[in-house]
């Protein structure tokens, strides 16, 4: 069992994560409400903050001395890393000193995408909240014909 006090060290940090693939059936299967949510694409220069999460077999070995002690990078991995089944996701994180506060996007909102089973009710929510944003496009999934797959409009 893992002490407490990395539990409440893990509590605490702010992790913001996004998907380099807006057209993973599974990703709007398990994050969008299966298709009735919405995606929000940014425009974003990779930087020293933003990591590529590591997919493995196994859990990053880390320990006390290193969480508390060391306080470096070493820690990151407990934050950026899951299990290999999860690598069709392509996702990218941000990892925050603090979570529970609201921090500014990670880049320009270039575009809202809705679900294949957006009601029209939410878009209209959707397209009135983002009324003041500037050059965003409004696209929506469909289904890719004779296929599995999602189609971006």
């Amino acid at each position: 069992k893992r002490p407490a006090a990395i539990h409440a060290k893990r509590d605490k940090t702010g992790v913001l994560c996004l998907a380099a693939n807006c057209k993973s059936i599974l990703m709007w299967s398990h994050y969008a409400d299966q298709h009735k949510g919405i995606a929000i694409e940014f425009s974003v220069k990779l930087t020293d903050s933003q990591h590529k999460v590591a997919y493995q077999a196994q859990p990053p070995r880390y320990s006390l001395y290193d969480i508390f002690v060391k306080k470096d990078s070493s820690i990151l991995s407990l934050f950026t890393t899951k299990h290999m089944d999860w690598k069709y996701e392509e996702e990218y994180r941000i990892v925050m000193s603090e979570g529970d506060r609201l921090y500014d996007v990670p880049g320009a909102i270039t575009a809202i995408i809705f679900g294949m089973r957006t009601s029209n009710k939410d878009k209209a929510l959707v397209r009135k909240a983002a009324y003041d944003l500037q050059n965003i496009e409004f696209r929506e999934c469909t289904r890719q014909p004779c296929s599995f797959g999602v189609l971006i409009e």
